[in-house]
């Protein structure tokens, strides 16, 4: 018997990103206004990239079930939920980031179809605002909002990043890349998939990957370590920061997977042998 499929669409990219940030990261999501699946029931969650277009699929299981309204939907849960599921949503989100979604016909949703329902209730309300304005204020808005961004000097950059709200510091960021990242991590309302994606890049420098594995709370979330880890340039002292920082379940995890370095999965045996 096939499976139901819940989708879980978003408004935006900073929408997925705080999502994840808030329920993903922890392995579980809930779907607004999904009916029809009781308690225990398997499922497959489809989360739908919003601006590729693109559909990751994971193994689910609904875990709470809220059939009255206002709130009414389907809580789920992550089937098989670790270190490579966290790692492939995060791959799934910022891979599909760099890509321009592809124009394709608009199809009428099935209403009998549960899965097919925006991961938040004013979705449905965006939707139908597009259908009606062809002029696509939401896209103009942000156009401005880079365009703006765009003509700021070096130290205007720099302070919109250490005091500019998530959307102008996402647009900092594809416009200037690693020039605003020093400053961007100075910003106090910086979010833990802002630092782990920029721990992630490869060109990261290694000040600032100083400057992330000296900070405690950072380093208590798990993207962020796993985003240190896989980055070649981390320095041997940060490593062991991270590791120390690291619960000892996982870091038996990382000392058998071959997504990490050998030096990380050696560092990892040798602090469990200690």
């Amino acid at each position: 018997m096939t499976q139901p499929a819940i989708r879980v669409l978003f408004e935006s990219l900073d929408h997925l990103r705080e999502e994840y940030a808030r329920t993903i990261r922890k392995g579980g999501v809930f779907a607004p206004r999904v009916a029809g699946l009781d308690e225990r029931a398997a499922c497959t969650l489809v989360l739908v990239h919003p601006v590729s277009e693109a559909c990751l699929e994971l193994s689910a299981e609904v875990v709470y079930v809220k059939a009255d309204e206002p709130g009414k939907g389907v809580g789920v849960q992550l089937v098989g939920f670790g270190p490579q599921t966290i790692a492939a949503i995060e791959r799934f989100i910022e891979q599909g980031a760099s890509r321009p979604a592809h124009p394709a016909p608009r199809q009428a949703s099935n209403p009998r179809d549960p899965g097919e329902r925006p991961a938040s209730a004013g979705q449905a309300d965006a939707a139908q605002t597009d259908d009606l304005d062809d002029g696509h204020p939401q896209k103009l808005t942000v156009s401005s909002l880079h365009d703006r961004i765009r003509s700021l000097s070096l130290a205007e950059q720099v302070k919109l990043a250490r005091e500019g709200g998530l959307q102008e510091r996402v647009a900092l960021e594809r416009i200037f890349g690693k020039t605003v990242w020093e400053p961007i991590l100075q910003n106090q309302r910086v979010t833990p998939p802002e630092v782990a994606r920029i721990a992630r890049m490869g060109t990261a420098p290694v000040p600032v990957l100083d400057l992330i594995t000296g900070n405690a709370a950072w380093l208590a979330a798990g993207e962020v370590r796993r985003a240190l880890l896989s980055n070649p340039r981390l320095s041997d002292d940060g490593l062991t920061k991270v590791l120390r920082s690291t619960p000892k379940h996982e870091l038996q995890l990382i000392a058998m997977q071959t997504y990490y370095p050998p030096r990380v999965r050696k560092a990892a045996r040798t602090l469990l042998n200690r």
